[in-house]
């Protein structure tokens, strides 16, 4: 789940995740953008059940950003992401790529469309 902390530390959740395409399993942490949304992956989930790149904006509404096929995309991030200021977002996954059949991971880089956000900060 992503949740928040005000400063009394009451939680609100923000969102839940379930089995399905929209992502499943987080297990990396969360990149603020300028606009509040948070920007992260999962490690399953998603049309391949490869893991997601997603954001949850400020209301608690949920868009997967990209689904990995576990192909030469990779597959299965098992960290969160980095931004920086262009609206880049960078991550690895543990499975996917192609390096002489090892199919042992990838560096990947998430170019956000103008419409969202600038991107994480």
């Amino acid at each position: 789940m992503v949740f928040r902390l005000d400063q009394t530390g009451k939680e609100m959740v923000l969102y839940t995740f379930a089995v399905g395409t929209g992502g499943t399993t987080p297990l990396g942490g969360l990149v603020r953008g300028p606009a509040g949304s948070l920007y992260s992956t999962t490690y399953l989930g998603g049309a391949d059940n490869n893991g997601v790149v997603f954001k949850v904006d400020p209301s608690g509404e949920e868009t997967v950003l990209y689904t990995f096929t576990g192909l030469a995309d990779g597959g299965g991030p098992t960290t969160g992401l980095v931004g920086d200021k262009s609206g880049n977002l960078y991550g690895i996954t543990t499975g996917g790529g192609d390096v002489s059949g090892c199919y042992c991971g990838v560096v990947f880089k998430l170019t956000l469309p103008p419409a969202n956000e600038s991107g994480p900060n």
